[in-house]
């Protein structure tokens, strides 16, 4: 009964789903995500692919539905993309708000860009918000999500959560009715097997993430210092005092080294980088957020990026920026980045201790054919998945969910 009034009440508002609707007009997309200004949260995720969306020729208009943001709630960019700031982080009736203003477009296609704790640290709110996918599969709409982490694969408490039998059962349920009744893209190839094995999905795909097509002469690293870079929307999910104690060994060891560390703190852990910036460590610097157009001076001084995570809240963002530019990576090793490197990512695996670390470091800082060969293979592998490749795979997902009536 109740897909029964909810279709009823969409009836006349849902899309079209005209399998030949593309011949014609071109495809309306409603993208739900975070989005610019507003930062982490796959924001910059979001800001990459609808760049490339917006320019495929058979895509006549994306809405994007956005956290809300200082600016405006409704703004124009262009005559094929509208942004509109509607949800709010933690905000339940905000986020439910989504919905309607879905049935209130009517797109061919609703794409979700989510993750387990994408709308904020309150579990009520990520369920509610992770449930839309499916109120808006139910009331006729083809849904695409895609699904940046699974519960399985993240260490929860880490990340401040409580891995208690409420929060098993709320995951199970949204993930069931996720995979049961959208589309559904992932980042990483081994989710793909896991959710058709624990929740039966069936339209389960990868796609991976996105890569920037750099200029090769914003690619080289200079002589002195020896920048090591660490990159990031920093929370409990990385270990900066793990890359902080392993840097100060190398600091000790050698007089021409120095740690940028750029980026913020995540919106759910505000603050966190404080207490770091406040110890005061030689050659340490923290240059903050680094806009896009900054981007190649950074990585072009750096001669290796370091990612010391706990634990991957799903495929590092990171790694594919750093391998976008051809620079070496040590990440500690977790099945996240073991999959990068089977893809041919130029990542070396350390463990997760400072002796590690600091070995693998130095072997990269030391040995300039061995960055020179982690260069090569990451431009090869970022040449692979390029941001309008991915923007096009995503097309052919939505013309198949249309073409199935």
């Amino acid at each position: 009964m109740t897909h029964l009034s909810l279709a009823s009440f969409a009836h006349g508002a849902k899309g079209n789903t005209d399998k030949n609707v593309s011949k014609t007009e071109g495809l309306h997309v409603c993208f739900v995500s975070s989005f610019p200004p507003n930062y982490a949260r796959l924001s910059e995720y979001a800001s990459f692919l609808i760049n490339e969306l917006r320019k495929h020729p058979g895509i006549k208009h994306i809405d994007v539905i956005a956290d809300r943001a200082a600016s405006s709630e409704k703004v124009k960019i262009d005559d094929k993309l509208t942004v509109r700031h509607v949800w709010r982080a933690d905000d339940i009736l905000s986020i439910i708000s989504v919905f309607w203003i879905v049935l209130k477009l009517k797109p061919d296609v609703v794409h979700f860009n989510v993750a387990m704790a994408v709308f904020g640290r309150s579990r009520l709110s990520n369920f509610v918000g992770l449930l839309l996918p499916f109120l808006c599969s139910l009331t006729g709409f083809r849904t695409v999500v895609t699904l940046h982490n699974v519960i399985e694969r993240v260490d929860v408490e880490r990340m401040g959560f409580k891995m208690s039998l409420l929060n098993r059962i709320g995951s199970y349920i949204v993930l069931k009715l996720m995979t049961s009744h959208s589309t559904v893209t992932v980042l990483v190839r081994s989710y793909v097997e896991l959710l058709r094995k624990k929740y039966g999905a069936k339209n389960v795909f990868f796609i991976p993430h996105g890569t920037l097509k750099v200029n090769p002469t914003d690619h080289g690293f200079p002589s002195n210092p020896k920048v090591i870079l660490y990159m990031g929307h920093t929370g409990p999910s990385k270990d900066l005092d793990l890359l902080l104690r392993s840097f100060g060994v190398l600091n000790q060891k050698r007089d021409n080294v120095r740690l940028v560390i750029a980026g913020r703190s995540h919106p759910n852990y505000p603050r966190f980088l404080e207490k770091y910036k406040d110890i005061k460590l030689p050659n340490v610097q923290f240059v903050g957020y680094v806009p896009n157009d900054r981007l190649h001076l950074l990585f072009h001084r750096t001669h290796v990026l370091v990612l010391p995570y706990h634990t991957c809240t799903g495929t590092s963002g990171m790694a594919h920026l750093a391998a976008s530019f051809g620079v070496p990576i040590v990440a500690t090793e977790l099945p996240e980045f073991k999959e990068l490197v089977k893809e041919g990512c130029g990542i070396i695996l350390c463990s997760h201790t400072v002796d590690s670390m600091v070995e693998k470091v130095q072997y990269v800082l030391d040995h300039p054919e061995v960055s020179s060969s982690l260069r090569r293979r990451s431009l090869e592998f970022a040449g692979t998945r390029t941001w309008d490749k991915i923007a096009k795979e995503f097309f052919k997902h939505y013309k198949s969910d249309l073409s199935r009536g």
